[in-house]
Parts: C-alpha cells; structure tokens; sequence
C-alpha cells in the first residue's frame, strides 16, 4: 500500500452541516490482475489520465469515484502515475526452475 499525498486537496463529500470537505491524501493498494481488466498498460506508461478514472476506483481507500479524480490537479496527476508506475517494478527476480 501506499499513501499518496495530493498538492492540492479536492473536494470529498460534505460535513455534518452540508459544508464540503476536502481530501488531501488517500491510500492505494497494489492492483491484481483482476484490478487490471480492461485496462491497457501501455495506457499507464503513456500517461493517459482516462486510465486513472477507471483503475483508481478499484484501488483507493477511502473510496474515489471517476468524479473525484477528474478535480485533480495536473501536478496530482502525475504524481498519482509516478505511484502507479511504482507498483509494476519488480521487487525482486523471479526464480527460474
């Protein structure tokens, strides 16, 4: 898991008197193969944000819709690709048999 800290916060629901809150940071957990279905890692690599709106849904906590994720700022954005980015390099060489 990671935790991703935004530059600037977005808009995140609203308090108990109908104020809006705002998210300034989140969590993501490592995608599965299953995360990844429909998903073109080559659009991941490539930086396309409409990859974000469907991948990161499936990987945040708390929850994030395809909504909150299109206030990003352009420096989140590319920050949240560099975390993304992060999950795919191995951790270690796999062992051949």
């Amino acid at each position: 898991m990671k935790t991703v800290k935004l530059f600037e916060p977005i808009t995140y629901g609203n308090d108990a008197d109908g104020k809006p809150k705002t998210l300034n940071e989140f969590t993501l957990r490592k995608p599965t193969a299953g995360d990844l279905r429909g998903v073109k890692l080559l659009s991941v690599h490539e930086m396309d944000p409409s990859v974000l709106f469907v991948l990161i849904p499936r990987l945040a906590s708390p929850a994030l819709t395809a909504a909150h994720l299109q206030e990003l700022s352009a420096p989140d954005t590319a920050n949240l690709f560099g975390v993304l980015g992060d999950f795919f390099q191995p951790t270690a060489s796999p062992t051949t048999r």
